[in-house]
């Protein structure tokens, strides 16, 4: 802890569970900005090629309790949730507001290119989906329900 900042740091550039782990922290540290006593923390990514750091939320508790929920009922069974896919996927509804440029968005991360190896071949996701559509409707709703909030509170600064 610094003064009233907690920082995050990395020492490449920021990846999705990066902004998944500083989000959780935020939500856990959320509900202590309403007490009178005390610092009111801030957390603080800090990586290579960005700064982020997130706004406040209303109720963090409730944020922190629909995560949870998806904890635990991923515990039960394998959830369609791949963090750079469905990271792709949430951040270009949020930035177009439509949902095919995000559905090309998540395909791009999943299948990955000549440069770099999609999502889908991760061992555990093979194992679990095979060759499999594992992009479908279930994904998007889960994408939208982790991401969404995180991606309405973030702020970003490149540096």
């Amino acid at each position: 802890i610094y003064g009233d900042i907690i920082p995050l740091f990395r020492c490449a550039r920021v990846k999705a569970r990066d902004y998944l782990s500083s989000w959780l922290l935020h939500l856990i540290i959320g509900p202590l900005e309403d007490l009178d006593a005390g610092p009111h923390w801030k957390v603080r990514l800090i990586a290579e090629d960005r700064n982020a750091s997130f706004s406040r939320v209303d109720d963090p508790a409730g944020e922190l309790e629909k995560l949870l929920g998806l904890y635990w009922e991923g515990l039960r069974q394998p959830l369609p949730l791949f963090p750079v896919s469905a990271h792709a996927f949430a951040e270009a509804v949020v930035r177009y507001g439509e949902r095919e440029p995000a559905r090309k968005r998540a395909r791009q991360a999943w299948n990955g290119s000549y440069e770099y190896a999609g999502e889908r071949e991760e061992p555990h996701f093979r194992l679990i989906y095979g060759e499999g559509e594992a992009l479908n409707g279930e994904f998007e709703a889960f994408a939208l329900q982790v991401w969404q909030p995180l991606l309405h509170h973030l702020v970003e600064e490149k540096v």
